[in-house]
């Protein structure tokens, strides 16, 4: 709540499933109350999908679903999932450092970018 009330905007990250959109939900909820008490200006930049199972149908309904939700954006292009992001903080490395070229560190420049843009 603190950082919250601290910030003046808000990305979230979350995996194309079914239990981090609920947390998603909770989360946007924690947003209105933070809004309404303590820091009407905060704002939901948007969303970043990560660890995206290109494989799965689940992973791109939902992903379909978060980019039909009009309360935030989905800031492409989602992060696929890889051993590689993982294994960055083993090496106290981010993924950009450990992975230079691989298709996750690629996709997090991109939105980084759209971020600075």
């Amino acid at each position: 709540i603190n950082a919250l009330t601290a910030a003046n905007e808000v990305l979230i990250p979350l995996q194309a499933e079914t239990l981090s959109r609920r947390g998603v939900e909770q989360l946007l909820e924690t947003v209105g109350d933070v809004r309404q008490f303590t820091n009407p200006h905060l704002s939901v930049t948007g969303i970043i999908v990560t660890m995206f199972d290109t494989r799965t149908r689940h992973a791109h309904e939902q992903l379909e679903s978060l980019r039909a939700d009009d309360r935030f954006s989905v800031l492409e292009p989602p992060v696929p999932k890889t051993v590689r992001v993982a294994e960055a903080p083993e090496r106290g490395r981010s993924v950009l450092g450990h992975a230079r070229t691989h298709p996750a560190a690629a996709a997090y420049r991109q939105i980084a970018e759209r971020l600075d843009a």
